[in-house]
């Protein structure tokens, strides 16, 4: 297949919950932690601290700690980043009063209501736990929702007259999006089990039962009032989340095989958990959320499908749409603005004139809350662009009203980004705060006592552990994205500040093709940096080519490369296509390729290697770099595969590339897994890029490592004579602001001196002296345990290496050529089988390159 090149424009202790004014209604309520959690996410201060450390034994691996919060989703990173309710600066997941006078909702990890006409905004819960996706009870006296504790995500009611809160659904899982029944016996709610399946339970019994289960994932339960399930789940033919079903419910105690007929697939479109079906009052029809126009917008359909009406238009995210009791409205939510806002209008439709927007900014609290006003400035006294975390005397995360909440997901921290100066509403009480920026600055950790209404400002100064650009290494992201659908209208401004929040001076920023739907913006492609770029920070679009057998990045190009995706069925796109014509294409526009997020799995043998195109592209000269750090994969492992890759004799730069969302609230943010570049010059994308291509490189989620084998430096050669490897001195300059256990010199891959870390401060050099008989190749690393200032399962930074070469050969292992020439052929017996070509043309080709691959294998082996 040809491969076509598209040009394109340039928590705590105890808390109470106090019902006051609760629409209408005045009550106090309890919503009591499960343990004491206050101190979730807080760290001390770091000192510096500068010696020469003595070699010793290799210190213990770290053990990894997932980067993913709830277990019971089996690694679904999509669920948890999408489907999950968001702790939202702005309004979510609206519901209506059974009389059509008020609105619930969710805001800043707290359920609230307001007057359906507007007026004040009045608080429902508070701490310590985080509530969301309110639905009013069919009668009116209470409310279901959604609360994170530190066990999970469980399924509560709270009692409206009085003011208890109970958990319905507790143990630890993910039980969410709950709807009430139209008798209001039952509430309905996804849990998480093999996939999720739809439970009720019901509420005065506790009795619990599964009412829509099988493979596949189904969620999002609405109950017409005529008691018809409505959910997403499966469809035939479809990627992503799968399409919205409706069936017929069991008697009570019946269970699933009590249902009579069959479920009926109403409406089949990729929906990324976002489709929040819900019924109108007659049954008649549907509204959801559909994004087929390329955004997320209102869609009414009827209840046994047929031609869908659009309600919405226009580039805004419009979601989680509830119908008025009456039917004649809906109140739904925009982020037109970036952060969400409330809205109602009718049924029908209409301009985004019509919409009746509620002013949220008349709100009653349910306890005195003050205004924290600060100001970060760097080591010259300037306001700079900051990643904050504020936590409140209840022990939860707060943030502007108006800016993105985000959570670090490893830790479960939680924090927003800062221009230099921001404002936050908190509750009165002690209030800890921390300010980061980047690796190369001593974290900021300032406690405070907020009184009611103003208090004074606050500078919060950031002081230097280390300005790696008087050394001139420049740190950079080949992997970051900036719209992954998310909730929050994240502009290039957003973006950038991001950036500069992160002390990242090069953001490869990488758009793509997930299923059909593209995730970027086709016009950011310019093979320039952005127009936000400046001297201190560049922001530059490139493209990720997301193929069956692995991601590669393409840098530095300025068209696209299509199609933008391979291999994705129920797609135009099924076809399989080799990665290694994408890295070649991107080579010929003078841009620079290399491999993302290498392995996910065990690669302990050449067939779980071969699962990827990795060994064919190297084999095949394809790929300047290679992602050894990746949040969301084990760096250990995939430096496995990496020195496996160096002792064959393919040339690859150490990177780290973050793959993270930048719209998406559970998100690391751009800059968690880095690469520093050495440059030999000013600052710019074309010199850091060359610099990869150099190998003048090393990765890291946190410690820096400045390595030296006689002077030369990561990317370098020292030629010898045959059997003159002899003795060489490593030095490596070491610095972090996160915890390590030890610093190890290679060899080859294997681990020749290791120096204990622990509790040695900030920085640190090392020396020693080793040889290198045969020649090869000589790197660095360093290893340390989870902590709140790595966002990843642990630290890990990895020297690229300087290659030692005796008598004018490179050095080879045998063994590990013989690895990688397993894993090639495991590979291409396994796309044999899967035959998923275009064309018979296609076939020839993809396979003859594969077997070229596999023959420079046999060849270094002769």
């Amino acid at each position: 297949m040809e491969i076509m090149i598209y040009k394109r424009g340039i928590p705590t202790a105890t808390a109470a919950v106090m019902l006051l004014g609760l629409c209408g209604t005045t009550a106090t309520a309890q919503d009591t932690p499960k343990d004491e959690d206050a101190e979730r996410g807080r760290t001390a201060g770091l000192v510096l601290f500068s010696v020469l450390v003595p070699a010793q034994a290799a210190a213990q691996t770290p053990e990894r700690t997932s980067v993913l919060r709830y277990a019971s989703l089996n690694g679904n990173i999509r669920g948890e980043l999408h489907m999950l309710p968001p702790v939202s600066t702005g309004p979510m997941s609206p519901t209506w009063s059974p009389d059509g006078e008020w609105i619930a909702f969710a805001m800043a990890g707290d359920i609230w209501c307001v007057p359906a006409e507007g007026g004040t905004a009045e608080q429902l819960t508070r701490g310590p736990w985080y509530h969301f996706e309110p639905d009013w009870s069919p009668d009116g006296s209470r409310i279901a929702m959604t609360v994170e504790t530190s066990d999970g995500l469980d399924i509560a009611v709270l009692e409206l007259d009085g003011g208890e809160v109970k958990h319905l659904v507790a143990g630890g899982g993910v039980d969410v999006q709950p709807a009430w029944g139209p008798e209001g016996r039952f509430v309905y709610f996804a849990t998480a089990g093999q996939g999720m399946d739809i439970h009720r339970i019901e509420v005065g019994t506790g009795r619990r039962e599964a009412v829509a289960e099988g493979p596949g994932s189904r969620y999002q339960p609405r109950v017409s009032p005529h008691g018809v399930l409505a959910y997403m789940a499966p469809a035939p033919g479809v990627t992503g989340s799968g399409g919205i079903w409706t069936r017929s419910l069991p008697e009570p105690g019946n269970g699933i095989g009590a249902v009579s007929g069959e479920p009926v697939l109403v409406r089949a479109e990729e929906t990324a958990y976002r489709a929040r079906p819900d019924w109108l009052p007659d049954g008649s029809a549907l509204v959801y959320v559909s994004d087929e126009a390329g955004s997320n917008d209102l869609v009414l359909i009827g209840a046994g499908g047929g031609n869908p009406l659009r309600l919405t238009g226009g580039t805004s995210h419009e979601l989680t749409p509830r119908v008025s009791p009456d039917g004649g409205r809906i109140a739904f939510v925009s982020n037109e603005s970036g952060p969400t806002k409330l809205h109602v209008m009718t049924v029908s439709g209409g301009a985004r004139s019509s919409w009746q927007t509620l002013d949220l900014s008349d709100r009653a609290h349910l306890d005195p809350v003050g205004r924290l006003r600060a100001t970060v400035v760097d080591e010259t006294g300037s306001p700079t662009p900051a990643r904050v975390t504020v936590y409140g005397p209840d022990g939860r995360g707060y943030a502007p009203l108006g800016e993105f909440h985000r959570v670090l997901t490893p830790t479960e921290t939680h924090y927003f980004r800062t221009a230099g100066t921001f404002e936050v509403e908190v509750p009165a009480g002690p209030v800890t705060i921390q300010v980061r920026k980047g690796l190369e600055y001593r974290p900021v950790h300032h406690a405070v006592e907020i009184s009611t209404g103003d208090n004074p400002e606050l500078s919060l100064q950031l002081d230097r552990l280390i300005d790696t650009r008087d050394l001139g290494w420049y740190s950079g992201d080949t992997h970051v994205h900036d719209l992954h659908q998310g909730r929050y209208g994240l502009t290039h401004e957003d973006f950038f500040n991001d950036i500069a929040s992160e002390d990242l001076r090069v953001a490869i920023a990488l758009i793509h093709m997930d299923g059909t739907r593209l995730m970027g913006r086709w016009d950011d492609l310019t093979g320039r940096p952005h127009p936000l770029s400046t001297g201190e920070h560049i922001l530059q679009y490139a493209q990720e080519f997301r193929g069956w057998f692995g991601h590669v990045g393409l840098a530095g190009i300025d068209r696209f490369i299509t199609p933008l995706i391979g291999g994705a069925a129920n797609t135009p796109f099924a076809a399989d296509l080799l990665n290694a014509d994408y890295l070649d294409a991107a080579r010929e526009m003078g841009g620079t390729g290399g491999f993302m997020h290498p392995f996910h799995g065990p690669v302990d043998t050449p067939e779980n290697v071969g699962v990827s195109e990795i060994p064919i592209d190297a084999a095949l000269g394809a790929g300047d770099f290679y992602d050894v750090i990746c949040f969301w994969y084990d760096e250990l492992a995939n430096a496995e595969i990496y020195y496996r890759l160096l002792n064959a004799g393919f040339r690859l730069a150490a990177t780290g590339g973050s793959d993270n969302f930048s719209d998406v609230w559970r998100d690391p943010g751009p800059g968690a897994s880095r690469t520093y570049a050495q440059l030999e010059g000013p600052l710019s994308v074309d010199a850091w890029l060359e610099a990869v291509r150099q190998r003048r490189t090393f990765a890291t989620n946190g410690p820096l490592l400045f390595l030296t084998v006689d002077g030369v430096e990561p990317g370098g050669e020292i030629r010898v004579p045959e059997g003159g490897g002899g003795e060489r001195l490593v030095v490596v300059e070491a610095a972090s602001i996160t915890p390590w256990s030890t610093v190890e010199i290679l060899v080859n891959g294997t681990v020749v001196e290791a120096f204990d870390a622990t509790d040695r401060g900030e920085r640190f050099r090392v020396e020693a002296r080793v040889r290198t008989e045969e020649g090869g190749w000589i790197a660095a690393r360093a290893l340390g345990p989870p902590s709140p200032l790595v966002a990843d399962g642990y630290a890990f930074a990895q020297t690229g290496p300087v290659w030692i070469v005796a008598g004018g050969r490179e050095y080879r292992s045998e063994e590990d050529v013989r690895f990688l020439l397993a894993a090639a052929e495991a590979f291409r017996a396994r796309v044999a089988i899967r035959d998923r070509w275009a064309t018979t043309a296609d076939r020839d080709h993809f396979l003859t390159r594969v077997d070229t691959a596999i023959e420079v294998y046999r060849n270094l082996l002769r």
